[in-house]
């Protein structure tokens, strides 16, 4: 038998040096290429489709169109109008349930199959330009590298990487496992929180409405009913309880925390304030106020930049609940920092007329002054005295 590997190429030929002479039809029936069989030009091609017959043979143990059973005629045709099997195909007709052999068709299947079948293509174009060209795809496969007879899919090529690199892949894949698990578990705990977050507001709002029924209306409609000195106190008593669960919440929106301050100063005004009808109960006003600016502390800190409405709510109340402390320690002769309550008053009054200028800014700005008066006489300041009462005269 003669296998024809271009080894009897004749490179003397000036016409055609790359195209084997052909005249006589000398060729191996299981080799030959279809251009071989009829006669066509007979180029490395050959080579290419010879070489990948024998790789079929050494994979499957089968010739690519089987072995020859009639006559030569019927073998030849057989070659240029069918196409082969893939070689693990032929390996699994043969295997007959053999596990050893099974496990080495799942090896050839993909990869080794189009190396072999784009050596067997019927047009010589559609072959490897060289031997260098299959024997690189061979190598190719070797090392786990994606093979140039396979499309270059996005998923092929990344399936190879995979195999190639399994160690770094399954790394990876455990990291971005973990990592989207967090990011899941992070997103479940920040819907939590919001939930939350959403049903301390709704209690928070819902508590707010009834505090101040309860000393703005209810209160207030109790001064002349007879009876209604308990029922004050009562209210007052559970006002507390209602603002110190509030507190217990810590909000930490400064515009709750706001509103939570003067609910307590409008408790002490309940309980102490000098200027109301009130249960005189003044040392418990005091804790209220004190309570108050406290919490004010509180929402000037968590504020934001662009918090200016919210800042300014903050310095009025702040304004209101000074002047309040201030007036009781006074009446009541406490701790003589009433000063010092009454001079923050004056401070945060005047940045509120000189920022707004509103009525309400000025009335709380001249009742802070007339305390101011009524302190500097009591301390025989008399020129501070001279001071508000011009002041005062001037307003």
């Amino acid at each position: 038998k003669l296998l024809d590997f271009g080894i009897s190429k004749l490179v003397a030929d000036d016409s055609r040096p790359d195209v084997t002479r052909d005249g006589s039809q000398l060729f191996t029936p299981e080799y030959a290429s279809p251009e071989q069989i009829v006669g066509g030009n007979i180029t490395t091609a050959v080579d290419i489709y010879g070489l990948g017959a024998l790789l079929y043979f050494m994979l499957s143990g089968e010739r690519p169109f089987g072995e020859q059973r009639g006559t030569l005629f019927e073998y030849l045709q057989s070659t240029l109008q069918n196409e082969p099997l893939p070689p693990s195909a032929a390996m699994r007709k043969r295997a007959a349930g053999d596990r050893s052999v099974l496990s080495l068709v799942r090896r050839v299947t993909g990869d080794l199959d189009n190396i072999v079948l784009r050596a067997l293509s019927k047009q010589p174009n559609d072959r490897y330009t060289s031997v260098d060209d299959m024997a690189e795809d061979v190598r190719r496969f070797l090392v786990g590298k994606p093979v140039y007879a396979r499309p270059p899919t996005v998923t092929y090529r990344i399936s190879k990487f995979v195999r190639r690199h399994w160690l770094e892949t399954s790394l990876a894949s455990l990291f971005v496992v973990s990592l989207a698990g967090g990011f899941g578990i992070s997103l479940w705990q920040a819907n939590v929180a919001r939930q939350q977050k959403e049903q301390a507001e709704t209690r928070f709002n819902e508590t707010r409405t009834l505090v101040n029924y309860l000393m703005n209306d209810l209160y207030a409609d109790l001064e002349n009913v007879p009876g209604g000195a308990a029922l004050r106190v009562s209210i007052a008593e559970t006002s507390q309880e209602y603002l110190d669960n509030l507190a217990a919440t810590r909000p930490e929106d400064p515009l709750l925390l706001t509103e939570t301050a003067q609910g307590y100063r409008q408790l002490g005004d309940m309980q102490g304030s000098p200027q109301e009808v009130s249960l005189n109960q003044p040392e418990l006003a005091e804790q209220s106020y004190s309570t108050a600016l406290d919490m004010l502390t509180e929402a000037e800190r968590r504020l934001r930049r662009n918090d200016d409405e919210i800042r300014l709510r903050i310095a009025g109340e702040r304004a209101r609940t000074s002047l309040k402390l201030a007036r009781l320690k006074f009446m009541h002769s406490y701790t003589a920092d009433w000063a010092a309550y009454s001079a923050e008053a004056i401070a945060k009054f005047d940045a509120l007329v000189q920022r707004q200028g509103d009525f309400d800014a000025w009335l709380g700005l001249s009742d802070a002054r007339l305390l101011d008066a009524d302190i500097a006489v009591y301390e025989e300041d008399w020129e501070a005295a001279g001071r508000s009462e011009s002041w005062i005269g001037a307003l």
